[in-house]
């Protein structure tokens, strides 16, 4: 599921972006949560607590923690966030290309310029969907989807474990989940905090799968079912 932030300090501009945005994700069919924030520090929080947006759109004149401040901080958390800027004056430009802008509109945002926009993102995403991008310790990782032997969740920590390289990062299983799916690469979800790339499974177990590096992995009560009907789909 994209993950979309829209921050704003007036309420009647941060409803209006937020319907354009949600009628965007309607007419291409894209399935996406979309945070409304009405400061920088409540974006902050949004990020730190539910995991880093894929794309964010975000007023640069506010009350408190201005757009300027925001962004530096959010950039310092993920260095691939998408940043569309929104500004009734473009004297902000400059001081902002260290934070690596996607685009700037202007204010109110027109909505066929948004549209335009985010049809350029979501070219850019569907380029590097062979890649899962993800950051740890405030360094931002692209590891091929081929190469990952298996996702695993511990509170609100994922483990990427990989061919060659494991890695730690926050996250939630069910975002994760969504994002390889898209990426048309097979994956199983056999527990709650498992999700496994069947290219590396070397043994299938009633209630557990074997991987090839030597890891077990349990199968909950509730998949089960799932996955003994996948395996007898694949005698067929």
């Amino acid at each position: 599921m994209l993950r979309i932030g829209v921050c704003d300090d007036e309420q009647d501009t941060l409803r209006n972006n937020c319907e354009i945005v949600q009628d965007f994700l309607r007419k291409r069919g894209i399935n996406g949560d979309i945070a409304a924030c009405s400061s920088g520090q409540e974006l902050l929080w949004e990020a730190e607590q539910h995991g880093d947006f894929q794309i964010i759109l975000l007023d640069i004149e506010m009350d408190g923690f201005n757009g300027v401040e925001t962004a530096k901080k959010l950039r310092e958390r993920d260095y691939y966030t998408v940043l569309i800027f929104i500004s009734a004056h473009d004297q902000y430009c400059k001081a902002l290309m260290n934070v690596k802008p996607f685009a700037f509109l202007d204010k109110p945002v027109d909505q066929k310029q948004l549209f335009q926009v985010l049809d350029r993102v979501m070219e850019q995403e569907i380029a590097q969907s062979e890649n899962f991008c993800f950051t740890s310790g405030k360094v931002r990782y692209q590891v091929d989807i081929k190469s990952i032997l298996y996702f695993e969740s511990s509170l609100r920590k994922i483990l990427l474990a990989g061919r060659g390289k494991s890695y730690w990062f926050y996250g939630r299983m069910d975002e994760v989940e969504a994002r390889i799916s898209a990426s048309g690469h097979k994956f199983l979800r056999i527990h709650k905090s498992y999700l496994v790339n069947v290219r590396y499974i070397e043994s299938y177990h009633y209630t557990s799968i074997t991987m090839q590096n030597g890891k077990q992995l349990n199968i909950s009560k509730a998949r089960l079912d799932s996955i003994r009907e996948y395996y007898r789909n694949q005698l067929l």
